[in-house]
């Protein structure tokens, strides 16, 4: 979790995963990242490895997303260090719900309205 004592602020490492098999449909993807808010700013710092260049798009929708729905207005520095995946179970949609799930776990700051997986549609919900 984010811990600010004598004012240093410590950058979180996370990992988050979901796996889900309903019937023949395989939900899979693992993120790690490192993630530090900051209130006092008002932007986001983005690294990607190189490996995760490929997931880009998805991932800043997931950094959009947090950011517009979190309960606390903050920046971000955020370090991905990994997206793994596999070549039929996931996609776009999978990796920005796990990239939104581990910075709420990063920084401990929750959504207004959160996302989640509804197992019997095999659907990920993005609630506005």
């Amino acid at each position: 979790m984010l811990s600010e004592q004598n004012n240093l602020i410590k950058m979180s490492t996370v990992i988050f995963k979901i796996a889900e098999q309903v019937n023949n449909c395989g939900i899979y993807a693992e993120v790690k990242l490192s993630c530090i808010s900051d209130h006092h700013i008002n932007k986001v710092e983005l690294n990607l490895a190189d490996d995760t260049e490929c997931w880009r798009v998805p991932i800043l929708f997931g950094i959009k997303y947090f950011l517009e729905h979190s309960s606390k207005n903050v920046g971000l520095k955020i370090d991905v260090h990994y997206v793994y995946s596999n070549e039929v179970d996931t996609n776009s949609l999978v990796v920005s719900y796990a990239i939104i799930k581990a910075i709420v776990k990063a920084v401990g700051i929750e959504l207004i309205n959160d996302v989640y997986f509804e197992r019997q549609s095999k659907s990920f919900v993005f609630p506005k």
